[in-house]
């Protein structure tokens, strides 16, 4: 899912695919709208292929969270992000992330400023 459910998709259904809940497919709207040449606000920016990637879980009765790392190799900072997993309709959806290490309640993709923080990088 990270970093490729949106590639080839514009406009409004740009998440369409993307296995994410409908409060997070419209904060991410309202995150880019307007910004010309907006980055990827779930990681991957011109949906690059990672030479490294990472998901651990921490499965819970309600879904759990997914830690993701992206690298492009060595000699590169990863990326980091820490994805909250709910259960829907019997469906695994994305429903919040933030940076790994971040304090999630000032600084998941609902707290203002989003955009600007959405390459994690430690």
């Amino acid at each position: 899912m990270f970093t490729t459910c949106d590639a080839s998709s514009s406009g409004a259904d740009v998440f369409a695919s993307c296995p994410l809940t409908a409060r997070l497919i419209a904060q991410l709207r309202q995150d880019v709208q307007g910004v010309p040449s907006a980055p990827d606000p779930i990681g991957g920016g011109q949906d690059p292929e990672w030479t490294t990637r990472t998901v651990t879980a921490t499965p819970s009765a309600t879904g759990g969270i997914a830690q993701v790392v992206l690298g492009f190799g060595p000699g590169t900072a990863p990326e980091k992000y820490d994805l909250v997993v709910v259960v829907q309709a019997s469906q695994l959806l994305v429903d919040d992330l933030y940076c790994t290490g971040a304090d999630a309640s000032a600084n998941d993709v609902f707290a203002p400023g989003w955009i600007t923080r959405s390459v994690c990088t430690t």
